[in-house]
């Protein structure tokens, strides 16, 4: 009996320290692995692919295409003088720390018209095929490639007049006129002068695109499997943790999308179809949509040479627009216009319908009403004319007077501001279009000549008349200095009207000659075209326009040229420059749709480009709030579509921008992340005590 209770109690104390050890496991296991967690690092890890899904062209070759995307790809291969980042307000700058550290050259000017480039000595660079970076391949690249534009790019020929040469160890590069935005031209890619001897665009699409050579990080993944796809090798890349970029081209939206119905996308991002009028920013199933800032400025412009766009009622209308647009809460494509600049409104549209019921009344003459009102001044009495060599348009009006008319002579005293070997002047007007009158009263010391304006000189008739001055030079070299505008009033009957047309007007609304609105058929656009019908309708107004749309750019443009539109809603690609109405400087029909060309307004837009003062933004604003030859609207958003897992991950998500959104990618996105157990810091026994210290603390 007493050894039945011994080996009974023997079994119940093993079974209670079977217990207590079990217990003791079950609990050191939990515990043990939360140490290890919290004595372990999580580390990013350079690996993974990000994949981008396009759905038009692109070029990893600098200069074949200049799109932000294109831009991207290419900065991975080859490197510019100067680097740029994107502020949060969506402007250029130079002067961070990042883009400092990455420049290749020195770029000092003192005017923003002369620069000097030099290469940076402690940055040591060669190109893939171990050749050594130079001066030379700069000097090459800006002469050769972008001023003598030898690939014969559209796109370059407006760098055509800059002047270039070497000076010793730099390079001079002289501008046209003075501009902060001339600083861009150093934001270009460089190419190699030794593997482009003899440059021609066949040779650069093909053999070079095949083995280009480069002086950036990242190469070119060769792979045949998938070829709709450009992969990037990013792992000498030491600013991304990205492994490989990868850029997926979806030969149509439709393709897409079945893709991503089959679950088999691999895409993280895409944008927007742009031009696609039946793209949508619903985003599709596994992507989340998010509006990034564009560069783009969504513009109304008004043909100042329609006569049914009246001086007073471009104000009226742009007045109208201008302060109802901000006022519909369902903009989502655009941001509002808040640059200070071209932003100025006197009228709100109150008289609108006024000016709009005479739009159909046909004029053989221009009122002297409508002369003042579009701030036309008189021509001087005493004919003095200063003009400078601008190409600029300097307009005038003079009061017929029935009696003396024929008899009256003019003398312009015409004063130019450079010296030319000789002097031509053209005239023509509607009747008339004579050949180049070359006046001999001209005085080469003092650059002055004058001109008789006259009937009996056969150079001055009711209506308009036109002079268009030419300066010769260098054996002939012809440049357009000016053209003088001149409007001869009849005081007589200013308002007379064309008989026939006053017989058969008919004042019923059925009869009204509307007031035509051209777009292009994108997404942006149609909803412009219906914001502003929204406008129109609530002012009761709507009947008098009609809104034409165009599913063919190049038709679209044919009838811009040709004048026949009355309003182009258009957007303006100011592609970084912080100067976006450059366009007033051309007479181009395509690039200047308003045909509004004021020597005044661009002096001083000249001077607010070398020093911005309120003085001269307020003198522009006031000539602009006269004439209204444009509407600003905003800029536009473009959207992009993510997964959630992707768009997580990204840091400096609300300053994204569509020219660096890329960017942003690249140096922010983790796709990796690994687990770094340290051996020694998990058997330190101090910090193990520390550890369950803390736990019996917290507890």
């Amino acid at each position: 009996m007493t050894d039945n209770k011994k080996i009974s109690r023997k079994r119940v104390l093993k079974y209670l320290f079977f217990v207590v050890v079990i217990c003791w496991i079950g609990i050191s296991i939990p515990l043990f692995i939360n140490y290890i967690r919290n004595s372990s690092q999580e580390v990013v890890s350079k690996w993974g692919t990000f994949v981008e899904g396009i759905f038009n062209t692109t070029s990893y070759l600098p200069y074949l295409n200049n799109d932000p995307q294109s831009l991207f790809y290419q900065g991975l291969l080859f490197r510019p003088c100067l680097n740029y980042d994107i502020d949060t307000q969506g402007n250029i700058t130079y002067k961070t720390e990042e883009a400092e550290k990455n420049n290749l050259c020195n770029v000092d000017t003192q005017d923003h018209k002369t620069y000097r480039v030099s290469l940076r000595t402690e940055k040591k660079n060669t190109w893939s095929d171990g050749v050594p970076f130079s001066l030379e391949d700069i000097l090459f690249t800006y002469k050769e490639i972008i001023i003598n534009n030898k690939f014969n790019l559209k796109h370059l020929e407006s760098y055509k007049n800059i002047e270039i040469s070497q000076e010793a160890n730099r390079i001079k590069v002289v501008f046209p006129e003075k501009n902060r935005d001339n600083t861009l031209f150093f934001t270009h890619y460089l190419l190699p002068k030794h593997a482009l001897l003899e440059p021609n665009i066949d040779m650069y699409k093909q053999s070079f695109a095949l083995e280009p050579i480069y002086n950036n990080c990242a190469r070119i993944y060769a792979q045949s499997t998938d070829q709709y796809s450009l992969v990037f090798d990013l792992s000498a890349c030491e600013d991304t943790n990205i492994g490989f970029y990868q850029i997926k081209n979806n030969t149509t939206f439709d393709t897409f999308k079945k893709k991503v119905q089959e679950k088999s996308s691999i895409i993280d991002i895409y944008a927007d179809e742009y031009n696609n009028p039946n793209s949508k920013y619903t985003a599709l199933s596994g992507y989340k949509n998010h509006m990034i800032m564009t560069d783009k400025y969504l513009t109304l412009f008004f043909n100042t040479e329609s006569d049914k766009l009246l001086v007073r009622t471009r104000r009226a209308l742009g007045g109208l627009i201008a302060h109802k647009i901000y006022n519909n809460t369902w903009i989502q494509f655009f941001s509002p216009y808040t640059n200070p600049l071209f932003n100025q409104h006197f009228s709100k549209g109150e008289n609108i319908q006024d000016f709009l019921n005479t739009i159909g009344e046909k004029r053989n003459e221009i009122s002297s009403k409508d002369i003042i009102d579009s701030g036309v001044k008189e021509f001087p009495e005493d004919g003095k004319l200063k003009l400078t060599s601008t190409n600029g348009v300097y307009t005038y009006y003079m009061k017929k007077n029935s009696k003396n008319f024929q008899k009256t002579t003019k003398t312009a005293h015409i004063t130019l501001d450079q010296k030319y070997d000789k002097i031509g002047i053209h005239y023509w007007n509607t009747w008339d279009n004579k050949g180049l009158y070359y006046p001999k009263s001209r005085n080469k010391k003092t650059m002055t000549f004058d001109y008789n304006i006259s009937v009996h000189h056969d150079n001055l008739k009711v209506g308009m008349n036109t002079y268009t001055i030419y300066g010769f030079y260098l054996k002939n070299k012809k440049s357009k200095l000016a053209t003088i505008q001149i409007y001869v009033l009849d005081e007589k009957n200013p308002n007379k009207t064309d008989k026939e047309n006053t017989n058969n007007w008919n004042t019923t609304k059925a009869s009204l000659a509307k007031i035509k609105i051209i777009w292009l058929n994108t997404k942006i656009n149609r909803n412009t075209s219906n914001l502003l019908k929204v406008i129109f309708a609530q002012k009761k107004i709507l009947e008098y326009f009609s809104f034409e749309l165009f599913d063919d750019e190049d038709k679209l443009q044919g009838i811009v040229t040709a004048g026949n539109y009355d309003i182009y809603l258009w957007s303006i690609n100011a592609s970084l420059q912080q100067w976006f109405y450059n366009f007033l400087n051309t007479e181009n029909k395509t690039h200047n749709p308003s045909q509004y060309n004021n020597q005044k307004i661009n002096l001083l837009l000249r001077q607010r480009n070398e020093k911005n003062t309120t003085t001269v933004q307020k003198e522009i604003n006031t000539i602009y709030s006269k004439d209204v030859p444009f509407v600003v609207l905003g800029k536009e958003y473009n959207t992009i579509f993510a997964k959630p897992e992707i768009w997580d991950k990204l840091t400096e998500k609300n300053t994204m921008h569509e020219y660096n959104r890329r960017k942003k990618i690249y140096k922010n996105l983790v796709i990796t992340k690994n687990i770094y157990r340290n051996p020694e810091a998990l058997l330190d026994i101090k910090k193990f005590y520390h550890y369950i210290s803390n736990l019996h603390t917290s507890k």
